[in-house]
């Protein structure tokens, strides 16, 4: 039989009645007329006498929601910032000028630099004439007010307590930052006499013989360093720095 060619024609769709379904999908609402609706809703060539249009609530609702949220924003992003500036405006003045803390109220960690000159020292003393005639000012005072300084490097912002033998003159003391501190007033230095021998292998006084063979066939003998000798528990063989001045280590 074969088929049948005719021309289609595309307005031929929208010349036909609606379908039941194109309320849903089509957004032009004047296009349809009471007598499509009734022909939609019709059953029998009567029309459904509870027919009536719909308010669009759905669409209200859609419009009244972002209405909400742009007010929203607006009161997040605008009101409220506007509203805080101004309930601490009387605030962030007060402290305006004031470095030690911040327009938050926050204090920064700032470092304490100390005065140079202590709080204690009396007014008299803060000036005088020197023998030359001039005006002298005082730039800088401790007073050691403060019982139980420490002196230990870097506990102390003027002074250090060093730790060390100061060999230029010979000295037979050790200096030590634990001897140092503060007291009534004063800056106290204490001298201490300690014990650094081990008890039970200490000889006080005597006589020590020794009976050594040292090795080489005399006393010619080249690339040898022999010898015996007694030596103190704190020095070190072949460390200068323990042993300076104290050659042959008795």
């Amino acid at each position: 039989r074969g088929l049948v060619p005719y021309a289609y024609d595309p307005a031929s769709d929208e010349l036909e009645p609606p379908d039941e379904e194109d309320m849903l999908h089509d957004p032009d609402d004047k296009a349809w007329s009471e007598s499509d609706i009734s022909l939609l809703f019709s059953g029998g060539g009567k029309r459904h006498p509870g027919l009536k249009r719909a308010f669009p609530w759905r669409g209200i609702l859609n419009v009244a929601v972002l209405i909400i949220l742009i007010l929203a924003l607006l009161c997040l992003f605008i009101f409220y910032p506007v509203l805080t500036f101004y309930q601490n405006s009387a605030r962030n003045l007060k402290i305006d000028g004031n470095i030690r803390i911040n327009a938050t109220g926050q204090a920064p960690v700032l470092f304490q630099m100390p005065d140079l000159i202590d709080k204690d020292t009396p007014d008299a003393a803060k000036s005088r004439t020197g023998f030359d005639g001039h005006e002298y000012e005082l730039v800088f005072s401790d007073e050691f007010n403060v019982d139980g300084r420490s002196f230990y490097p870097g506990d102390d912002p003027f002074w250090e307590a060093v730790d060390l033998w100061y060999g230029v003159t010979g000295d037979i003391e050790w200096y030590d930052p634990s001897q140092v501190t503060t007291r009534n007033g004063n800056l106290v230095i204490t001298m201490d006499s300690i014990e650094t021998t081990v008890p039970g292998q200490t000889v006080g006084n005597g006589y020590i013989e020794v009976s050594v063979v040292l090795p080489g066939a005399n006393e010619n003998a080249q690339g040898y360093w022999p010898g015996a000798w007694t030596m103190g528990n704190l020095g070190r063989p072949g460390y200068p720095g323990s042993t300076d001045g104290t050659w042959p280590y008795t």
